[in-house]
């Protein structure tokens, strides 16, 4: 008796359960880490994008392993990049539709390619900007102030003594 109500249970839970997914993310964590390992966090405006197959339909078996390139126009560099750099972002599109034209981006950029272009993965801190206030007041006290890039060939620029 007890081997049948055992069977009849584990039955019901395998046919009754909620759908499974295959891609769980943890909660991603904004630690210090998370900045050291960072190679560019910054906000940007998706300007285009370039899908190697025009045919790519997220979600679908042959999106698995694609990839499309993104092209970001920086508003706000935090590490790794300058305000008004356009910057490539190379995201995987099979669990979605990576990021949208025109959107506003805070891109945690995990690591540059081969090609030098910046990798964001699916399960990290990139968000839409809308919704990045939190990550944005830690980065702000967090990060150091970004000092400008100088321009080669030029001299330091040097503040004026009063």
């Amino acid at each position: 008796m007890f081997r049948s109500a055992f069977a009849i249970t584990a039955l019901f839970v395998l046919l009754s359960g909620a759908p499974a997914h295959a891609l769980s993310c943890a909660a991603p964590q904004l630690t210090a880490h998370t900045l050291e390992s960072a190679a560019a966090i910054f906000e940007g405006v998706v300007v285009a994008d370039r899908r190697d197959d025009v045919n790519i339909v997220p979600g679908a078996e042959e999106a698995l392993d694609k990839n499309v390139s993104y092209s970001f126009l920086v508003s706000k560099a935090w590490k790794g990049v300058t305000d008004g750099e356009t910057v490539t972002v190379r995201r995987n599109v099979y669990w979605g539709d990576g990021f949208h034209m025109g959107k506003a981006y805070l891109v945690f950029a995990e690591r540059k390619d081969q090609d030098g272009v910046f990798l964001s993965g699916l399960c990290g801190l990139t968000t839409e900007l809308e919704h990045a206030d939190e990550y944005q007041k830690w980065l702000a006290a967090n990060l150091p102030a970004t000092v400008p890039a100088e321009t080669p060939g030029m001299p330091p620029q040097v503040p004026p003594t009063p």
